[in-house]
């Protein structure tokens, strides 16, 4: 309740599976959201610039993949040089597979 006071809309990271903030928003009468695939998450042995440019790639096909299966998916990242690097060809992967990239807030009912 104390967020509402600052938005109507919160999106969680689901950093833990017990995580309870989704449904604590929704109680509160928020529209809400949860992240499905973190496209960045430090792996062990990512360390060229190349290693995790093609980890956001995969990480931005298999969000793709999900939103196909279930109409819809959240994937989140940080500004890491290596994230944004990877966007331009994995966006254009994505949309050839007929996703669309929208505002997350379009998908927080």
């Amino acid at each position: 309740s104390y967020i509402k006071n600052y938005t109507g809309r919160f999106l969680d990271s689901h950093t833990s599976p017990a995580s309870k903030a989704y449904d604590e928003c929704r109680k509160a009468g928020m529209k809400c959201g949860t992240n499905n695939i973190f496209l960045d998450n430090e792996e062990p042995g990512l360390v060229t610039k190349t290693d995790k440019e093609n980890h956001v790639r995969v990480q931005l096909v298999q969000a793709a993949r999900l939103a196909l299966s279930r109409g819809s998916a959240i994937a989140i990242g940080h500004l890491r040089d290596g994230t944004v690097a990877a966007l331009p060809e994995a966006l254009a992967e994505i949309e050839k597979m007929g996703v669309k990239v929208v505002p997350v807030t379009d998908l927080m009912p």
